[in-house]
C-alpha cells in the first residue's frame, strides 16, 4: 500500500460562529492543507497518481477562500468556518476529484498554525 501526502498553504481569515456564546473577531491565518491518499497500485511511470494533478484539484478547492474570509463565502457564509468544518468541506470537494484508478483519499488535514491542526477521514 502507498500513502501519499501533499501539502499546500495559503492565507485566509475566519472568524468562528457562536464561539464560547458569541462570534469570534475575524482573524487571519497561514493556513497549512495536507491532503493525504492511498493506493495499492502505480501505474507504469511508477506513480499512483500525478502530484501536478492532486495539487490543481487542491488549488481549485481553495481558490474561492485565498486571500478572503471564509465567513463570507459558501457555505461559511451560513457555518461556522472551524478548522474542522473546512477539513471536512475540502474532503468532500476533493473526494469526487481526486478518487480514481484505485486512489482513495483517506483525509484532509487543516492547520491555522504549526501546533493547531483537525483532520477529516471517512
Amino acid at each position: 500500500m502507498f500513502r501519499l501526502n501533499v501539502i499546500r498553504y495559503f492565507d485566509a481569515a475566519h472568524g468562528l460562529r457562536n464561539f464560547q456564546g458569541a462570534d469570534e473577531p475575524i482573524h487571519s491565518h497561514h493556513w497549512k492543507i495536507e491532503v493525504s491518499l492511498e493506493s495499492d497500485q502505480v501505474d507504469v511511470s511508477g506513480c499512483a497518481i500525478d502530484f501536478h494533478e492532486v495539487d490543481r484539484s487542491i488549488d481549485e478547492a481553495l481558490a474561492p477562500f485565498a486571500g478572503k474570509s471564509f465567513n463570507d463565502i459558501p457555505p461559511f457564509d451560513v457555518t461556522s468556518p472551524s478548522a474542522e468544518l473546512i477539513a471536512k468541506y475540502l474532503y468532500e470537494r476533493l473526494q469526487k476529484s481526486l478518487e480514481k484508478n484505485g486512489v482513495i483519499l483517506k483525509g484532509v488535514t487543516t492547520c491555522e498554525d504549526d501546533c493547531h491542526c483537525a483532520t477529516y477521514f471517512a
